[in-house]
């Protein structure tokens, strides 16, 4: 049969090496439901990203502050030995969803803390390079009630920013600095797009100065969106 697995693939990398030369030796395909993928607003950001109308990204993030509420101290989430910990159980959604974006990371470095009682590993954070430039870091914390969870996505571009909320992402801003034909050809790639021009540029004031190089832009603005649809749609 051909497999279709929930996320993680394996829990560690030699069993995933097993699954996928079985798949090879069968002759089947094997598939990760990787679902951040096929999120309208991860499908607009990819578009945009890559016909450059932000010029290079520079930065990136990821932070969920999650509710525990649901995850009492025995729940098989806290056991790496089970779930693989958080970066494999939580965190794949959004390493896959950066590779989408920016292609290959390596891990340059990562944390963890541990709650002091208990031994239950709840925060854990690393800084992923993209390339020789950007930068990106994932923080995963399990401590908030469930009543106050928040999830942000941002990316940091030569020449604006780019922000999702949810971890399954809703809404979208954007504050960019674009001439007007850039700007029409943002709002078209943003589901639901609402634009406010916060600033208009005339004559000198149209050449915009960063990174030691200039480009024209006709204004500031910012660009809201939505998925059109509830998380669970």
């Amino acid at each position: 049969k051909h497999v279709l697995c929930e996320k993680p693939l394996a829990t560690t990398l030699a069993d995933a090496r097993r699954m996928i030369d079985a798949a090879r030796t069968a002759r089947r395909f094997l598939a990760v439901n990787l679902i951040m993928r096929y999120d309208p607003l991860n499908q607009a950001v990819a578009r945009i990203l890559e016909a450059g109308l932000f010029g290079a990204p520079l930065h990136a993030f990821f932070e969920t502050y999650a509710g525990d509420t649901p995850l009492g101290p025995g729940h098989w989430f806290w056991k790496p030995e089970i779930s693989g910990g958080i970066f494999i159980e939580h965190g794949v959604h959004f390493f896959d969803l950066f590779r989408m974006w920016f292609g290959p990371g390596e891990v340059e470095a990562a944390q963890q803390s541990e709650r002091p009682a208990g031994g239950i590993i709840d925060q854990v954070h690393c800084t992923v390079r993209y390339g020789s430039v950007l930068l990106a870091n994932f923080y995963h914390g399990f401590h908030q009630s469930s009543r106050m969870e928040s999830q942000e996505a941002r990316i940091v571009c030569e020449r604006g920013t780019i922000r999702l909320f949810e971890w399954v992402p809703t809404r979208i801003e954007i504050d960019l600095l674009a001439n007007y034909p850039d700007l029409d050809a943002v709002r078209s790639l943003v589901p639901h797009a609402e634009v406010e021009e916060v600033a208009r540029f005339d004559g000198g004031e149209r050449e915009i100065l960063a990174r030691h190089k200039s480009f024209p832009a006709d204004g500031r603005f910012r660009i809201r969106g939505n998925a059109g649809m509830s998380k669970q749609e």
